[in-house]
């Protein structure tokens, strides 16, 4: 037998072999398919975000602006959410709490992607009210919240805000003037300040004090 013959044989002899392919690409290409079948649909179904789509639309409108909404939801108890508008991606809305509970909100505000509001009764629920607090939630990042202690408030769209507090104080003293800028948390001023004299511009925190015009700085951004 010559070398031709053996090569001619061995041919024969692969075609006369049972013929297998693997079923893991298959499987591979399924689980791929599924995937991104799951990933497509999830937004229709998520507890924890929600499309543009449902940011523009869902509930009814407390605030709105460009950037952002505070909407509510009435499922028995008021509840009230903010979010920010994206064409492109997922957002999560934020749970700020509801109106009409012990916990209850009010005063609300709506600078840029920035919501603030009033919250009361924090903690009567178990005996102990803790009084009255400044809320301010960044919608990009709706886990992220900033609070002071006060009930009146000044918010920029650059995440600055500004209290009246006089939750720290007794009989024999004033009311204290709080803010949280870029620095972080501080007190800024205290006094027989004017409730309605708060205000915020680009770069300081204003009030007045026996009618006396007090001004500190206030820089942002706030990250």
């Amino acid at each position: 037998m010559n070398w031709q013959s053996l090569i001619l044989d061995d041919r024969q002899h692969q075609h006369a072999l049972p013929v297998r392919t693997s079923r893991y690409p298959r499987v591979l290409w399924a689980i791929i398919v599924a995937a991104a079948t799951v990933t497509f649909a999830w937004p229709q179904f998520s507890t924890g975000g929600e499309a543009d789509s449902s940011c523009r639309t869902r509930g009814a409108t407390l605030l709105a602006n460009d950037r952002a909404r505070v909407y509510t939801l009435d499922r028995g108890d008021i509840e009230v959410y903010a979010c920010r508008y994206s064409a492109t991606s997922i957002r999560q809305h934020a749970v700020l709490g509801f109106r009409n509970a012990q916990r209850g909100l009010s005063k609300f505000r709506l600078e840029g992607f920035f919501a603030g509001y009033l919250l009361t009764g924090r903690g009567c629920s178990s005996g102990y009210c803790e009084g009255q607090f400044i809320r301010v939630v960044d919608t990009r990042h709706p886990l992220r919240s900033r609070e002071l202690a006060g009930s009146v408030f000044a918010l920029r769209s650059n995440g600055v805000f500004a209290t009246v507090s006089d939750q720290d104080t007794t009989d024999d003293s004033p009311p204290t003037v709080l803010v949280w800028d870029k620095g972080g948390r501080r007190q800024v001023g205290r006094g027989a300040i004017g409730l309605n004299s708060l205000a915020l511009s680009a770069t300081h925190v204003y009030w007045n004090v026996d009618g006396a015009a007090v001004s500190a700085p206030a820089v942002g951004p706030v990250r």
